[in-house]
Protein backbone atom coordinates (compact mmCIF):
# COMPACT_ATOMS: atom_id res chain seq x y z
CA UNK A 1 0.00 0.00 0.00
CA UNK A 2 1.38 3.40 -0.95
CA UNK A 3 1.85 6.00 1.73
CA UNK A 4 -0.10 9.26 1.66
CA UNK A 5 3.05 11.20 0.81
CA UNK A 6 3.83 8.85 -2.10
CA UNK A 7 0.30 9.37 -3.49
CA UNK A 8 0.62 13.12 -3.04
CA UNK A 9 4.01 13.09 -4.78
CA UNK A 10 2.48 11.11 -7.65
CA UNK A 11 -0.38 13.62 -7.98
CA UNK A 12 2.01 16.57 -7.87
CA UNK A 13 4.31 14.94 -10.45
CA UNK A 14 1.33 14.23 -12.70
CA UNK A 15 0.21 17.84 -12.40
CA UNK A 16 3.73 19.11 -13.13
CA UNK A 17 4.12 16.84 -16.15
CA UNK A 18 0.80 18.08 -17.55
CA UNK A 19 1.65 21.73 -17.00
CA UNK A 20 5.09 21.25 -18.56
CA UNK A 21 3.59 19.91 -21.79
CA UNK A 22 3.90 22.41 -24.62
CA UNK A 23 1.65 20.40 -26.98
CA UNK A 24 -1.58 21.42 -25.23
CA UNK A 25 -3.55 24.62 -25.61
CA UNK A 26 -4.11 26.57 -22.40
CA UNK A 27 -7.82 25.67 -22.53
CA UNK A 28 -7.06 21.93 -22.81
CA UNK A 29 -4.48 22.25 -20.06
CA UNK A 30 -7.00 23.93 -17.74
CA UNK A 31 -9.54 21.16 -18.38
CA UNK A 32 -7.00 18.44 -17.65
CA UNK A 33 -5.77 20.07 -14.46
CA UNK A 34 -9.33 20.59 -13.20
CA UNK A 35 -10.06 16.90 -13.80
CA UNK A 36 -7.23 15.81 -11.47
CA UNK A 37 -8.44 14.73 -8.06
CA UNK A 38 -7.50 17.29 -5.44
CA UNK A 39 -5.57 15.53 -2.73
CA UNK A 40 -6.05 16.81 0.79
CA UNK A 41 -2.77 16.28 2.56
CA UNK A 42 -2.77 15.51 6.28
CA UNK A 43 -0.35 17.30 8.60
CA UNK A 44 0.45 17.01 12.28
CA UNK A 45 0.53 20.76 12.93
CA UNK A 46 -0.13 24.09 11.26
CA UNK A 47 3.56 24.92 10.80
CA UNK A 48 4.15 21.74 8.80
CA UNK A 49 1.03 22.42 6.71
CA UNK A 50 2.16 25.96 5.87
CA UNK A 51 5.63 24.74 4.95
CA UNK A 52 4.19 21.96 2.78
CA UNK A 53 1.82 24.29 0.91
CA UNK A 54 4.57 26.84 0.34
CA UNK A 55 7.06 24.27 -0.96
CA UNK A 56 4.47 22.65 -3.26
CA UNK A 57 3.46 26.02 -4.73
CA UNK A 58 7.11 26.99 -5.27
CA UNK A 59 7.82 23.72 -7.05
CA UNK A 60 4.78 24.14 -9.32
CA UNK A 61 5.67 27.74 -10.18
CA UNK A 62 9.39 27.18 -10.68
CA UNK A 63 10.45 29.10 -7.56
CA UNK A 64 13.37 27.69 -5.59
CA UNK A 65 14.78 27.68 -2.07
CA UNK A 66 11.73 28.92 -0.14
CA UNK A 67 12.47 30.21 3.34
CA UNK A 68 10.65 31.99 6.13
CA UNK A 69 12.12 35.20 7.55
CA UNK A 70 10.32 37.15 10.28
CA UNK A 71 7.07 35.34 9.55
CA UNK A 72 7.15 36.06 5.79
CA UNK A 73 7.78 33.39 3.15
CA UNK A 74 10.31 34.21 0.44
CA UNK A 75 11.63 32.28 -2.58
CA UNK A 76 13.81 32.79 -5.64
CA UNK A 77 11.79 33.24 -8.85
CA UNK A 78 12.68 31.24 -11.97
CA UNK A 79 16.08 32.47 -13.22
CA UNK A 80 16.11 35.02 -10.40
CA UNK A 81 18.99 36.02 -8.17
CA UNK A 82 17.04 37.93 -5.51
CA UNK A 83 14.26 36.36 -3.45
CA UNK A 84 10.75 37.82 -3.53
CA UNK A 85 7.99 37.68 -0.94
CA UNK A 86 5.62 34.93 -1.96
CA UNK A 87 2.56 36.95 -0.95
CA UNK A 88 3.41 39.52 -3.64
CA UNK A 89 3.44 36.99 -6.48
CA UNK A 90 1.09 34.18 -5.47
CA UNK A 91 -2.16 35.32 -7.10
CA UNK A 92 -5.64 34.89 -5.68
CA UNK A 93 -6.63 31.34 -6.59
CA UNK A 94 -3.75 29.28 -5.22
CA UNK A 95 -5.24 28.04 -1.95
CA UNK A 96 -4.91 24.37 -1.02
CA UNK A 97 -6.92 22.27 1.38
CA UNK A 98 -5.00 20.70 4.25
CA UNK A 99 -6.19 18.51 7.09
CA UNK A 100 -5.09 18.89 10.70
CA UNK A 101 -6.72 16.06 12.61
CA UNK A 102 -10.44 16.41 11.86
CA UNK A 103 -10.15 20.07 10.78
CA UNK A 104 -9.82 21.03 7.11
CA UNK A 105 -8.31 24.43 6.34
CA UNK A 106 -7.52 26.24 3.11
CA UNK A 107 -4.04 27.76 3.10
CA UNK A 108 -2.29 30.11 0.69
CA UNK A 109 1.39 29.60 -0.16
CA UNK A 110 2.37 32.55 2.04
CA UNK A 111 0.91 30.79 5.08
CA UNK A 112 -2.26 32.87 5.33
CA UNK A 113 -5.69 31.33 5.75
CA UNK A 114 -7.76 31.38 2.59
CA UNK A 115 -11.52 31.48 2.34
CA UNK A 116 -13.16 28.22 1.38
CA UNK A 117 -13.46 28.08 -2.41
CA UNK A 118 -16.91 28.27 -3.99
CA UNK A 119 -16.67 24.64 -5.10
CA UNK A 120 -16.48 22.89 -1.74
CA UNK A 121 -14.72 19.55 -1.52
CA UNK A 122 -16.95 16.68 -0.52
Amino acid sequence: MKSKSARADRDINLYLSITASSQLSSHDLDLMVKSLPMTILHYTDLGCAIRGVCHAWCEEQGYTDPFCRNGEWWAYPPNGVMPVQIKTVMGTSCQRPVRLGSLTLFLCPDGSLAPEPELALD
